[in-house]
């Protein structure tokens, strides 16, 4: 009888203990896998933060070592109302332009006035102009139609009115970017352009929304 006891003891721990591996073996895989996971999470997180610091510190380098067009620019911070004025008498227009330029003018075969504006800087002791250097001119011509490429057509609101000018812009082979408004006005053709080498070791005239805005001041008498 004690053994048919025992034996109906044994029989009823059995499950039991089976239940029992059961939850541990499938509480140890639960906790293999929650740890499992929060590592692969925590790889990546920290994947995520090294990807993040690496684009923090190249935008840092960049932002070092990029030079700022504008800081090379003529008084950029300057409003163009205290721009000084050049007023050509001999054929009729005048403009407005950052202080500190140099504008000379010259003679050139074929053309009846010609102008140059350059930083004082890139200027010569005997008044000539060195030699690769970002500069602008203005030329005036005898002509009643746009010799050339005439770009495209755009309006520019000057003082004296709406003005109907050629526009281009483009890079040139020899590392300096153009720019070029052209303008007919009675019989005479004005070509108003500005060269800006591109180069950092170089410094540049005018940014392109400067000259922009000197050719906005144009006007004709």
């Amino acid at each position: 009888m004690e053994e048919d006891t025992n034996k109906r003891g044994i029989s009823a721990g059995i499950p039991a203990g089976v239940a029992l591996l059961v939850a541990i073996v499938f509480g140890a895989g639960a906790y293999l896998y929650v740890n499992s996971q929060a590592a692969q999470e925590k790889e990546a997180l920290n994947a995520q933060i090294v990807t993040l610091q690496n684009e923090v510190l190249n935008a840092k380098k960049a932002a070092e070592t990029t030079p700022d067009s504008s800081a090379n620019a003529t008084e950029t911070t300057d409003s163009i109302a205290a721009w000084a004025t050049y007023t050509d008498t001999a054929y009729g227009f005048s403009f407005k332009h950052p202080k500190g330029l140099v504008i000379t003018s010259n003679e050139v075969k074929d053309i009846i006035d010609s102008i140059d504006i350059n930083k004082s800087e890139d200027i010569n002791a005997d008044g000539s102009r060195m030699a690769d250097v970002s500069e602008a001119s203005i030329t005036v011509r005898n002509s009643s139609s746009f010799p050339g490429d005439t770009g495209s057509q755009v309006t520019i609101d000057s003082p004296s009115g709406k003005l109907t000018a050629n526009y281009m812009a483009d890079e040139a082979p020899m590392g300096y970017t153009y720019y070029v408004y052209e303008f007919q006005k009675d019989g005479k053709f004005y070509m108003f352009r500005m060269n800006n080498y591109d180069s950092n070791d170089r410094t540049i005239l005018m940014t392109a929304d400067q000259f922009k805005q000197l050719i906005g001041t144009v006007t004709f008498n």
